[in-house]
């Protein structure tokens, strides 16, 4: 996926639909490790630059989307969608709208 991704050492065309991919390989490949991936992208929630809190709480919807009910029963939900819901506030536009995609992806957690 990378090297498709990364050709000729450019970035992907679609940063949005590598971290999707990237998000989904992680968490069909390690599942066990679902916790952890989620915790640290919400660590990325506070960094002083806006493109890296965007692009932590894409991946953090990303990660979430594709769980089986099972998986979902490992998360520290609490945390991360506490962490997302102060996203909104961002004073970044750009932060927020990602966040909006993040949690549109959260529909399965009804």
């Amino acid at each position: 996926m990378i090297s498709h991704s990364l050709i000729n050492s450019k970035p992907p065309q679609s940063y949005s639909n590598f971290l999707k991919d990237a998000g989904m390989i992680l968490v069909l490949s390690f599942p066990d490790r679902l916790n952890f991936y989620a915790l640290g992208c919400s660590n990325y929630f506070k960094s002083q630059f806006a493109q890296i809190r965007s692009n932590a709480a894409l991946l953090t919807g990303y990660l979430l989307e594709p769980l089986t009910p099972a998986l979902r029963g490992t998360l520290s939900k609490d945390l991360v969608f506490t962490s997302l819901v102060q996203l909104l506030r961002d004073p970044s536009s750009t932060v927020r709208l990602s966040t909006i995609k993040a949690i549109s992806c959260l529909g399965s957690f009804s």
